[in-house]
């Protein structure tokens, strides 16, 4: 049955830069049709938290792996956003039916799931003529149209609106919230444009998005990005354009309200990575992947000194090696955001925040959405923090007998286990 066609509108908050909403230039040749009508929001403003969306039931916009041109969006005045935020759903297509089924299968065998494939592609230009292309990725951007329940949250987006299908069996059609945070909140955007992902002709089902609105609150503090080399040096600047070479130096220059970006990648380190730097209320210190890549923190090379003694006394605790991390908070965490990561091959833990004392605490830390995979010991420690959320992590294989020896010196049938 077909259900009612929608438009994209762009909403300032505050009206900072438009008395009223824009609307899209986007269009339908034909109805979008699902298995149920009146799955979409009907005409007029929908409101999400503090986000404003309008609805114009004369416009729609929908992309899937066949759609090799972009949808234009928004192709009007030139505006300054920090944060863009689009209001859309997916209806799944075969290829994801695949993906869930590899990810029962992995979680049966205590393996890492495949990454969450790329269901569309948001494309953003600037002023300037430069492009940035985000992509949508299932289970972190968007979820599936049709549900019975409340999904949990997910790394860039959130259930965030509902219509009741049938009240006795509790069916709905859901639409989620992607907030994207502009890497470049400087530079005003001239347009926006989905497309579809093409790269691999999987059909991972229909993106269809009906709203965008944009806020324009300035940041608490500053960008900083990283890359792998040859891209990232850190030599360079840590912006967009010229990012770091290495997650250490993004943290040796970070401040209170500063967010670090880190591109998809691995990143093999030769010692962990230490973060002993805080935020500050009203002021996070954000580490992140950055939205829709997956960096990689291999701690293949990290090598343990077994002619020291197994713990560290500091002040009166016993701070027991094997249960520091690759990643390291340090010093007295506070108000810190570690988010998007795989973490993996560490000969002690993968994750951990310390804070000093049992009196002397840690407190507001978030460790959420990273996957931790073949540990010594666990894949996320945490002592003595207050206010902590660990939210949607994956531990794969803590406890592992596979890194009691050095991967590089291990028996043959253990360095196959790792290259696994």
């Amino acid at each position: 049955m077909p259900f009612r066609s929608c438009a994209f509108v762009l909403c300032i908050l505050g009206g900072v830069a438009f008395a009223g909403p824009v609307p899209m230039s986007a269009t339908t040749s034909e109805p979008i049709s699902l298995p149920v009508a009146n799955a979409v929001p009907g005409p007029g403003e929908v409101k999400v938290g503090d986000r404003g969306f309008t609805i114009d039931p004369s416009k729609a916009a929908r992309v899937d792996h066949s759609t090799a041109k972009p949808v234009t969006l928004y192709d009007g005045q030139a505006v300054t956003a920090t944060t863009v935020s689009f209001l859309h759903t997916l209806v799944p297509g075969p290829a994801l039916h695949e993906y869930r089924m590899q990810v029962a299968a992995a979680h049966r065998a205590l393996e890492v799931p495949p990454e969450a494939p790329t269901v569309s592609n948001y494309i953003i230009t600037y002023a300037d003529a430069k492009e940035l292309t985000i992509p949508v990725r299932f289970g972190e951007s968007i979820n599936d149209w049709y549900r019975t329940g409340t999904i949990g949250p997910m790394l860039w987006a959130r259930q965030a609106h509902e219509i009741t299908l049938n009240t006795d069996s509790g069916e709905k059609a859901a639409w989620y919230v992607m907030d994207l945070i502009n890497p470049r909140p400087d530079q005003p955007i001239k347009s926006i444009a989905l497309v579809g992902n093409t790269d691999n002709h999987r059909n991972y089902g229909q993106t269809i998005a009906i709203g965008i609105s944009a806020d324009e609150t300035k940041p608490s503090g500053r960008y900083l990005f990283v890359d792998q080399p040859p891209v990232g040096s850190d030599s360079q600047d840590g912006t967009l354009e010229a990012p770091f070479g290495s997650i250490p130096k993004a943290v040796s220059i970070a401040q209170a309200g500063d967010t670090i970006f880190v591109r998809g990648g691995i990143y093999a380190i030769s010692e962990p990575i230490v973060i002993d730097k805080s935020g500050a209320e009203g002021k996070w210190l954000t580490i992140t992947a950055f939205p829709g890549e997956t960096p990689i923190i291999d701690g293949v090379g990290v090598r343990k000194d077994y002619r020291k003694a197994p713990y560290t006394k500091v002040a009166k605790r016993t701070r027991y090696d094997m249960d520091l991390g690759l990643v390291q908070f340090g010093g007295r965490p506070e108000y810190l955001r570690f988010q998007g990561f795989h973490v993996r091959n560490s000969q002690q833990a993968g994750i951990n925040a310390y804070g000093p004392e049992k009196d002397d605490r840690g407190k507001f830390v978030e460790i959420s959405f990273n996957t931790t995979e073949r540990c010594f010991s666990m894949g996320i420690i945490v002592h003595s923090v207050d206010d902590l959320k660990i939210i949607g992590n994956r531990v794969v294989r803590p406890h592992s007998q596979l890194m009691v020896t050095n991967p590089f010196t291990a028996k043959p049938e253990v360095s196959q286990a790792l290259a696994q």
